[in-house]
């Protein structure tokens, strides 16, 4: 996966996720990454390069619709973060804040994740 994708590529998905995306720690321990935006094409061209996106329509807002693509099972997010961290510029700080404010707090499989990160 990480082979095909083109130096463009991964800088373009990190781009959208430092400027639409999120990635927050749920309190059940799990970690979701996503993206938001009311055009679906921007999300689909997200979900072209990194696949694991699953997309869906959120609610309406003033007329249009917000539209999310997200990962949340630990493989895809292991994968997107190896991928993106050279090219990530806000979220690389947000990343590293979140989960070592909850580290010792956090559930085996995430302390596994940064480790591996």
């Amino acid at each position: 996966m990480e082979n095909r994708l083109t130096i463009a590529d991964k800088k373009w998905l990190a781009c959208a996720l430092d400027s639409e995306g999120f990635i927050c720690l749920r309190k059940t321990g799990y970690v979701v990454i996503g993206i938001t935006n009311t055009n679906l094409d921007f999300l689909a061209e997200c979900k072209r390069i990194f696949p694991y996106f699953k997309l869906r329509k959120k609610k309406l807002y003033f007329g249009k619709y917000v539209y999310e693509a997200r990962i949340d099972d630990i493989f895809s997010i292991r994968l997107l973060l190896k991928i993106l961290k050279p090219y990530l510029i806000i979220k690389k700080i947000k990343l590293m804040r979140l989960f070592y404010s909850f580290l010792p707090n956090l559930p085996r499989r995430i302390g596994k994740l940064i480790e591996e990160v």
